[in-house]
């Protein structure tokens, strides 16, 4: 967010630039996601939004990563978690809970950590938007919903 608000308002002075830049913002899975969040943030804040965003396997859903057994949060994808080697269900519980140790948030309403449930108010307000989705990734039934969210 601070970064963002740097190269909007302060880096053409240090790069001599013209200060209306078109800014594309992207991000891999977690960086999908803050890529979602930031763009939430600015449509919160009145802050110029970028000309496009291109979320990469975005985590766009909190509420389930991972093998959950809570039934109203399961998605089929989840359970390519269960036999990864780099991202075991368990390694992903871990991060998740370290991106969101400040427990006084809402995660089930918080549309900055799960952007699938940001509010179409705002969904239409986003500009062009390519989501990049991979076919065994355990984040691609949430990011196939944020897909139908802005369609």
């Amino acid at each position: 967010w601070q970064t963002y608000n740097w190269l909007i308002n302060e880096s053409h002075e240090k790069f001599k630039i013209r200060k209306n830049k078109r800014i594309i913002v992207c991000g891999d899975s977690a960086g999908g996601n803050l890529t979602l969040a930031l763009l939430n943030m600015c449509i919160d804040q009145g802050v110029q939004l970028p000309c496009a965003i291109l979320p990469v396997y975005p985590c766009t859903n909190k509420l389930n990563l991972g093998v959950t057994t809570d039934v109203k949060y399961f998605t089929p994808s989840n359970l390519y978690c269960i036999h990864d080697p780099m991202l075991s269900s368990e390694v992903v519980r871990v991060c998740m809970n370290s991106y969101t140790q400040h427990t006084e948030l809402d995660t089930k309403a918080n549309y900055l950590l799960s952007p699938l449930f940001t509010p179409d108010y705002m969904l239409r307000q986003y500009p062009p938007t390519t989501i990049y989705i991979a076919e065994l990734d355990m984040l691609k039934d949430n990011a196939l919903r944020m897909v139908s969210r802005l369609l």
